[in-house]
């Protein structure tokens, strides 16, 4: 199996909407996992769980280590207080 080159994505979001991201997505996650599976037909895709289980964590661990999260400086157009979260791109 080869592996084709993944386009990275830059986002700018605020550690406050972050963490309302990953509470979303846990969420949603819990349902993929536990709850749609019972239902009559699914088909379930192991490639996005895995997806979903990998960004959650790495946005939980860039809010938790602050080290991991860039903030701009005062020149930037965003409001303090703000940081950037490099997103992978599936395709």
């Amino acid at each position: 199996m080869s592996r084709m080159a993944v386009p990275k994505v830059r986002v700018e979001m605020t550690e406050e909407e972050i963490r309302a991201l990953i509470s979303l997505a846990e969420d949603l996650l819990f349902r993929v996992k536990f709850i749609d599976p019972k239902m009559p037909g699914h088909q379930g895709n192991p490639a996005i769980v895995r997806a979903a289980e990998s960004a959650i964590h790495l946005l939980k661990a860039a809010t938790s280590a602050g080290s991991s999260l860039k903030r701009p400086g005062p020149s930037s157009k965003r409001p303090s207080p703000s940081s950037q979260v490099r997103i992978k791109k599936l395709s």
